[in-house]
Protein backbone atom coordinates (compact mmCIF):
# COMPACT_ATOMS: atom_id res chain seq x y z
CA UNK A 1 0.00 0.00 0.00
CA UNK A 2 1.33 3.41 -0.95
CA UNK A 3 0.21 6.71 0.61
CA UNK A 4 0.27 10.07 -1.17
CA UNK A 5 -0.25 13.30 0.84
CA UNK A 6 -0.81 16.71 -0.79
CA UNK A 7 -0.18 19.57 1.76
CA UNK A 8 -0.60 23.31 1.40
CA UNK A 9 2.02 25.55 3.06
CA UNK A 10 -0.57 28.11 4.11
CA UNK A 11 -3.90 26.32 3.64
CA UNK A 12 -6.70 24.94 5.77
CA UNK A 13 -7.07 21.48 4.15
CA UNK A 14 -5.11 18.61 2.61
CA UNK A 15 -5.26 15.99 -0.15
CA UNK A 16 -4.69 12.34 0.73
CA UNK A 17 -4.22 9.73 -2.05
CA UNK A 18 -4.00 6.05 -1.06
CA UNK A 19 -3.24 3.48 -3.81
CA UNK A 20 -3.24 -0.32 -3.59
CA UNK A 21 -1.81 -2.87 -5.94
CA UNK A 22 -5.28 -3.26 -7.39
CA UNK A 23 -5.19 0.44 -8.34
CA UNK A 24 -8.05 1.15 -5.97
CA UNK A 25 -7.59 4.78 -4.87
CA UNK A 26 -9.23 6.60 -1.94
CA UNK A 27 -8.79 10.35 -2.18
CA UNK A 28 -9.79 13.24 0.09
CA UNK A 29 -9.50 16.77 -1.21
CA UNK A 30 -10.99 20.07 -0.10
CA UNK A 31 -9.60 22.49 -2.65
CA UNK A 32 -9.50 22.89 -6.42
CA UNK A 33 -8.01 25.00 -9.22
CA UNK A 34 -4.47 23.88 -8.45
CA UNK A 35 -1.53 25.81 -9.90
CA UNK A 36 1.55 23.83 -10.91
CA UNK A 37 2.66 21.91 -7.82
CA UNK A 38 5.98 20.51 -6.63
CA UNK A 39 6.13 16.75 -6.02
CA UNK A 40 8.31 15.10 -3.37
CA UNK A 41 8.95 11.35 -3.84
CA UNK A 42 10.49 9.07 -1.20
CA UNK A 43 13.57 7.13 -2.36
CA UNK A 44 14.18 3.55 -1.35
CA UNK A 45 17.81 4.11 -0.48
CA UNK A 46 17.49 6.90 2.15
CA UNK A 47 13.77 6.92 2.90
CA UNK A 48 13.77 10.72 2.65
CA UNK A 49 11.71 12.79 0.23
CA UNK A 50 13.47 14.07 -2.87
CA UNK A 51 12.41 16.90 -5.15
CA UNK A 52 11.30 15.65 -8.55
CA UNK A 53 10.37 19.03 -10.05
CA UNK A 54 7.19 21.01 -10.68
CA UNK A 55 4.32 19.01 -12.16
CA UNK A 56 0.58 19.51 -12.61
CA UNK A 57 -2.44 17.39 -11.84
CA UNK A 58 -2.93 16.86 -15.60
CA UNK A 59 0.47 15.20 -15.83
CA UNK A 60 -0.46 13.09 -12.81
CA UNK A 61 -3.70 12.01 -14.52
CA UNK A 62 -1.85 11.00 -17.71
CA UNK A 63 0.70 8.97 -15.76
CA UNK A 64 0.29 5.18 -16.40
CA UNK A 65 2.81 4.12 -13.74
CA UNK A 66 1.32 1.65 -11.27
CA UNK A 67 1.47 1.59 -8.37
CA UNK A 68 1.67 5.30 -7.86
CA UNK A 69 4.87 6.17 -5.89
CA UNK A 70 4.75 7.97 -2.57
CA UNK A 71 4.19 11.67 -3.17
CA UNK A 72 4.29 14.75 -0.97
CA UNK A 73 2.63 17.62 -2.87
CA UNK A 74 2.68 21.20 -1.51
CA UNK A 75 0.47 23.92 -3.05
CA UNK A 76 -1.36 27.03 -1.73
CA UNK A 77 -5.15 26.96 -1.55
CA UNK A 78 -6.96 29.01 -4.18
CA UNK A 79 -10.62 28.87 -3.22
CA UNK A 80 -13.18 27.03 -1.13
CA UNK A 81 -16.24 25.21 -2.46
CA UNK A 82 -19.57 26.13 -1.02
CA UNK A 83 -21.16 22.68 -1.34
CA UNK A 84 -19.98 19.09 -1.25
CA UNK A 85 -21.40 18.44 -4.75
CA UNK A 86 -19.24 21.17 -6.34
CA UNK A 87 -16.23 19.80 -4.48
CA UNK A 88 -16.83 16.24 -5.71
CA UNK A 89 -17.35 17.38 -9.31
CA UNK A 90 -14.16 19.38 -9.22
CA UNK A 91 -12.26 16.44 -7.76
CA UNK A 92 -13.59 14.07 -10.47
CA UNK A 93 -12.51 16.48 -13.19
CA UNK A 94 -9.10 16.83 -11.56
CA UNK A 95 -8.45 13.09 -11.20
CA UNK A 96 -10.41 11.88 -14.21
CA UNK A 97 -7.38 10.01 -15.58
CA UNK A 98 -7.14 7.79 -12.49
CA UNK A 99 -9.55 4.88 -12.45
CA UNK A 100 -11.45 3.42 -9.54
CA UNK A 101 -11.47 6.62 -7.47
CA UNK A 102 -13.76 6.63 -4.45
CA UNK A 103 -14.46 9.63 -2.23
CA UNK A 104 -15.23 9.40 1.46
CA UNK A 105 -17.72 11.92 2.88
CA UNK A 106 -16.26 11.24 6.34
CA UNK A 107 -12.89 12.41 5.14
CA UNK A 108 -14.50 15.53 3.71
CA UNK A 109 -16.17 16.26 7.05
CA UNK A 110 -12.89 15.63 8.85
CA UNK A 111 -11.13 18.04 6.53
CA UNK A 112 -13.85 20.63 7.09
CA UNK A 113 -13.55 20.18 10.86
CA UNK A 114 -9.79 20.57 10.63
CA UNK A 115 -10.17 23.75 8.59
CA UNK A 116 -12.79 25.05 11.03
CA UNK A 117 -10.45 24.38 13.96
CA UNK A 118 -7.65 26.16 12.16
CA UNK A 119 -9.87 29.18 11.49
CA UNK A 120 -10.88 29.18 15.17
CA UNK A 121 -7.22 29.02 16.14
CA UNK A 122 -6.47 31.97 13.85
CA UNK A 123 -9.37 33.95 15.31
CA UNK A 124 -8.22 33.07 18.83
CA UNK A 125 -4.72 34.22 17.94
CA UNK A 126 -6.07 37.50 16.57
CA UNK A 127 -8.15 37.93 19.73
CA UNK A 128 -5.09 37.33 21.91
CA UNK A 129 -3.09 39.80 19.84
CA UNK A 130 -5.86 42.39 20.29
CA UNK A 131 -5.95 41.78 24.05
CA UNK A 132 -2.17 42.02 24.21
CA UNK A 133 -2.30 45.31 22.30
CA UNK A 134 -4.94 46.64 24.71
CA UNK A 135 -2.83 45.58 27.70
CA UNK A 136 0.22 47.23 26.19
CA UNK A 137 -1.78 50.41 25.62
CA UNK A 138 -3.06 50.34 29.22
CA UNK A 139 0.47 49.79 30.54
CA UNK A 140 1.73 52.68 28.43
CA UNK A 141 -1.00 54.97 29.78
CA UNK A 142 -0.18 53.88 33.35
CA UNK A 143 3.52 54.56 32.77
CA UNK A 144 2.72 58.00 31.38
CA UNK A 145 0.56 58.80 34.43
CA UNK A 146 3.32 57.64 36.77
CA UNK A 147 5.87 59.74 34.92
CA UNK A 148 3.61 62.79 35.20
CA UNK A 149 3.08 62.18 38.91
CA UNK A 150 6.81 61.68 39.39
CA UNK A 151 7.58 64.97 37.67
CA UNK A 152 5.03 66.76 39.87
CA UNK A 153 6.50 65.22 43.03
CA UNK A 154 10.02 66.17 41.96
CA UNK A 155 8.90 69.72 41.27
CA UNK A 156 7.18 69.91 44.66
CA UNK A 157 10.26 68.50 46.39
CA UNK A 158 12.46 71.05 44.65
CA UNK A 159 10.17 73.87 45.77
CA UNK A 160 10.19 72.62 49.37
CA UNK A 161 13.96 72.24 49.30
CA UNK A 162 14.31 75.77 47.94
CA UNK A 163 12.05 77.17 50.69
CA UNK A 164 13.96 75.21 53.35
CA UNK A 165 17.28 76.45 52.00
CA UNK A 166 15.96 80.02 52.15
CA UNK A 167 14.95 79.55 55.79
CA UNK A 168 18.37 78.07 56.59
CA UNK A 169 20.11 81.02 54.95
CA UNK A 170 17.99 83.48 56.95
CA UNK A 171 18.74 81.61 60.18
CA UNK A 172 22.46 81.60 59.42
CA UNK A 173 22.33 85.32 58.69
CA UNK A 174 20.54 85.95 62.00
CA UNK A 175 23.09 83.87 63.89
CA UNK A 176 25.95 85.76 62.26
CA UNK A 177 24.39 89.04 63.34
CA UNK A 178 24.04 87.78 66.91
CA UNK A 179 27.64 86.59 66.90
CA UNK A 180 28.77 89.99 65.69
CA UNK A 181 26.81 91.71 68.47
CA UNK A 182 28.07 89.31 71.11
CA UNK A 183 31.07 90.63 73.05
CA UNK A 184 32.52 87.98 75.32
CA UNK A 185 33.90 88.77 78.73
CA UNK A 186 37.72 88.59 78.89
CA UNK A 187 37.54 86.06 81.72
CA UNK A 188 35.26 83.80 79.64
CA UNK A 189 37.60 84.12 76.67
CA UNK A 190 40.54 83.21 78.88
CA UNK A 191 38.93 80.03 80.19
CA UNK A 192 37.51 79.09 76.79
CA UNK A 193 33.83 78.99 77.73
CA UNK A 194 31.70 77.14 75.20
CA UNK A 195 28.33 78.66 76.07
CA UNK A 196 27.93 82.39 76.67
CA UNK A 197 24.63 84.08 77.56
CA UNK A 198 24.31 87.43 75.88
CA UNK A 199 23.40 90.46 78.03
CA UNK A 200 21.76 93.31 76.05
CA UNK A 201 23.75 96.58 75.93
CA UNK A 202 22.56 99.18 78.44
CA UNK A 203 20.92 96.64 80.72
CA UNK A 204 23.94 96.44 82.99
CA UNK A 205 23.80 100.19 83.70
CA UNK A 206 20.05 100.02 84.32
CA UNK A 207 20.45 97.19 86.82
CA UNK A 208 23.30 99.04 88.56
CA UNK A 209 21.17 102.19 88.92
CA UNK A 210 18.19 100.23 90.25
CA UNK A 211 20.38 98.31 92.68
CA UNK A 212 21.98 101.50 93.97
CA UNK A 213 18.63 103.21 94.55
CA UNK A 214 17.19 100.14 96.25
CA UNK A 215 20.26 99.88 98.48
CA UNK A 216 20.05 103.57 99.45
CA UNK A 217 16.29 103.50 100.09
CA UNK A 218 16.04 100.01 101.52
CA UNK A 219 12.91 99.30 103.54
CA UNK A 220 10.59 101.94 102.03
CA UNK A 221 9.65 103.82 98.92
CA UNK A 222 12.54 104.73 96.69
CA UNK A 223 12.99 108.31 95.59
CA UNK A 224 14.42 109.10 92.24
CA UNK A 225 15.64 112.56 91.19
CA UNK A 226 15.29 113.59 87.58
CA UNK A 227 15.75 116.93 85.88
CA UNK A 228 12.58 118.54 84.60
CA UNK A 229 14.42 119.85 81.55
CA UNK A 230 15.95 116.48 80.70
CA UNK A 231 14.63 114.73 77.62
CA UNK A 232 14.87 111.02 76.88
CA UNK A 233 15.35 111.04 73.15
CA UNK A 234 17.49 108.04 72.37
CA UNK A 235 16.91 104.87 74.33
CA UNK A 236 20.05 102.92 75.01
CA UNK A 237 23.24 102.98 76.93
CA UNK A 238 23.67 106.79 77.11
CA UNK A 239 20.19 107.30 78.58
CA UNK A 240 20.98 105.07 81.55
CA UNK A 241 24.60 106.05 82.12
CA UNK A 242 23.72 109.76 82.33
CA UNK A 243 20.97 109.33 84.93
CA UNK A 244 23.37 109.80 87.84
CA UNK A 245 24.76 113.02 86.33
CA UNK A 246 21.43 114.82 85.94
CA UNK A 247 20.86 117.94 88.08
CA UNK A 248 18.49 117.39 90.99
CA UNK A 249 15.40 119.62 90.55
CA UNK A 250 12.49 117.36 91.51
CA UNK A 251 11.81 114.41 93.76
CA UNK A 252 9.27 111.72 92.94
CA UNK A 253 8.22 109.42 95.79
CA UNK A 254 7.68 106.42 93.56
CA UNK A 255 9.36 103.12 93.22
CA UNK A 256 12.29 103.04 90.89
CA UNK A 257 10.54 100.67 88.46
CA UNK A 258 7.48 102.90 88.14
CA UNK A 259 9.71 105.97 87.79
CA UNK A 260 11.73 104.45 84.98
CA UNK A 261 8.89 102.72 83.16
CA UNK A 262 6.83 105.91 83.02
CA UNK A 263 9.32 107.48 80.60
CA UNK A 264 10.02 104.57 78.24
CA UNK A 265 7.72 101.63 78.91
CA UNK A 266 8.14 99.58 75.74
CA UNK A 267 11.92 99.75 75.56
CA UNK A 268 12.46 99.11 79.25
CA UNK A 269 9.96 96.28 79.37
CA UNK A 270 12.05 94.48 76.77
CA UNK A 271 15.24 95.19 78.70
CA UNK A 272 13.81 93.89 81.95
CA UNK A 273 12.45 90.79 80.21
CA UNK A 274 15.87 90.06 78.69
CA UNK A 275 17.50 90.56 82.07
CA UNK A 276 15.12 88.17 83.81
CA UNK A 277 15.59 85.59 81.08
CA UNK A 278 19.36 85.87 81.45
CA UNK A 279 19.11 85.45 85.23
CA UNK A 280 16.84 82.43 84.81
CA UNK A 281 19.28 80.80 82.36
CA UNK A 282 22.22 81.39 84.68
CA UNK A 283 20.20 79.90 87.53
CA UNK A 284 19.45 76.76 85.53
CA UNK A 285 23.10 76.36 84.57
CA UNK A 286 24.12 76.82 88.19
CA UNK A 287 21.69 74.10 89.29
CA UNK A 288 23.05 71.68 86.69
CA UNK A 289 26.62 72.53 87.68
CA UNK A 290 25.82 72.06 91.38
CA UNK A 291 24.31 68.65 90.65
CA UNK A 292 27.34 67.55 88.65
CA UNK A 293 29.74 68.81 91.30
CA UNK A 294 27.77 66.98 94.01
CA UNK A 295 27.92 63.72 92.05
CA UNK A 296 31.66 64.13 91.51
CA UNK A 297 32.23 64.77 95.21
CA UNK A 298 30.14 61.74 96.17
CA UNK A 299 32.12 59.55 93.77
CA UNK A 300 35.38 60.86 95.20
CA UNK A 301 34.22 60.16 98.77
CA UNK A 302 33.08 56.67 97.80
CA UNK A 303 36.40 56.01 96.09
CA UNK A 304 38.37 57.07 99.16
CA UNK A 305 36.12 54.96 101.42
CA UNK A 306 36.66 51.87 99.25
CA UNK A 307 40.43 52.44 99.28
CA UNK A 308 40.45 52.67 103.08
CA UNK A 309 38.40 49.48 103.42
CA UNK A 310 40.53 47.65 100.85
CA UNK A 311 37.56 46.69 98.65
CA UNK A 312 37.95 46.45 94.88
CA UNK A 313 35.51 47.85 92.35
CA UNK A 314 34.29 44.40 91.26
CA UNK A 315 33.42 43.36 94.79
CA UNK A 316 31.71 46.71 95.41
CA UNK A 317 29.67 46.39 92.21
CA UNK A 318 28.50 42.86 93.08
CA UNK A 319 27.58 43.99 96.58
CA UNK A 320 25.69 47.00 95.20
CA UNK A 321 23.66 44.73 92.90
CA UNK A 322 22.69 42.50 95.83
CA UNK A 323 21.81 45.50 98.00
CA UNK A 324 19.69 47.06 95.25
CA UNK A 325 17.81 43.80 94.65
CA UNK A 326 17.14 43.44 98.37
CA UNK A 327 15.94 47.02 98.67
CA UNK A 328 13.67 46.71 95.65
CA UNK A 329 12.18 43.49 96.97
CA UNK A 330 11.55 45.08 100.37
CA UNK A 331 9.97 48.09 98.71
CA UNK A 332 7.72 45.91 96.54
CA UNK A 333 6.60 43.90 99.57
CA UNK A 334 5.95 47.08 101.50
CA UNK A 335 3.87 48.56 98.68
CA UNK A 336 1.91 45.32 98.43
CA UNK A 337 1.26 45.41 102.17
CA UNK A 338 0.11 49.02 101.93
CA UNK A 339 -2.26 48.12 99.09
CA UNK A 340 -3.73 45.31 101.17
CA UNK A 341 -4.17 47.62 104.17
CA UNK A 342 -5.86 50.20 101.95
CA UNK A 343 -8.24 47.56 100.61
CA UNK A 344 -9.13 46.52 104.17
CA UNK A 345 -9.76 50.14 105.18
CA UNK A 346 -11.93 50.76 102.11
CA UNK A 347 -13.91 47.61 102.84
CA UNK A 348 -14.35 48.68 106.47
CA UNK A 349 -15.53 52.17 105.43
CA UNK A 350 -17.90 50.65 102.90
CA UNK A 351 -19.46 48.45 105.57
CA UNK A 352 -19.90 51.48 107.85
CA UNK A 353 -21.29 53.62 105.03
CA UNK A 354 -18.63 56.36 105.39
CA UNK A 355 -16.96 58.03 102.40
CA UNK A 356 -13.20 58.61 102.14
CA UNK A 357 -13.40 62.40 102.51
CA UNK A 358 -15.22 62.17 105.85
CA UNK A 359 -12.80 59.49 107.00
CA UNK A 360 -9.80 61.69 106.13
CA UNK A 361 -11.26 64.64 108.03
CA UNK A 362 -11.88 62.46 111.09
CA UNK A 363 -8.36 61.05 110.90
CA UNK A 364 -6.89 64.58 110.78
CA UNK A 365 -8.85 65.57 113.89
CA UNK A 366 -7.77 62.42 115.73
CA UNK A 367 -4.12 63.02 114.85
CA UNK A 368 -4.34 66.66 116.01
CA UNK A 369 -5.94 65.61 119.31
CA UNK A 370 -3.28 62.96 119.84
CA UNK A 371 -0.54 65.53 119.21
CA UNK A 372 -2.04 67.94 121.74
CA UNK A 373 -2.37 65.19 124.34
CA UNK A 374 1.24 64.10 123.91
CA UNK A 375 2.48 67.71 124.02
CA UNK A 376 0.57 68.45 127.22
CA UNK A 377 1.87 65.26 128.79
CA UNK A 378 5.45 66.20 127.94
CA UNK A 379 5.05 69.75 129.28
CA UNK A 380 3.51 68.49 132.50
Amino acid sequence: MTSHRVRQGETDASVLVTSHSSSKVLMKCVHADHPPIRVWSATSETGRPSLSGPVSLTSLRKSKEKPVPSLFVSTPIMKWHSTAADLLDDLRQSVGGIKNVEFSSGMLHAARRASSKRREAIEEMKKKESEEANRSKTKLETVNKLETKKRKLLQQAEEEASALQTEIDLEKKRLRQIEQQLVMDPMLQKHGAIRVDFVPPGLRELVMDISREVRDREGGLCSYQVSENSSWTSPGRASFSCLTRLPITAVYHLSVFKQVLRHQPLYLYRFIADYLECVNTVKKHAQVAAKLVGEMLENAELESFLLKQGVSHDVANRASVIIQATFRGHRARKMQQEEQDLKHVQKFLKNLGVDEQSANEAASKIQASDYLVRRDSLLA
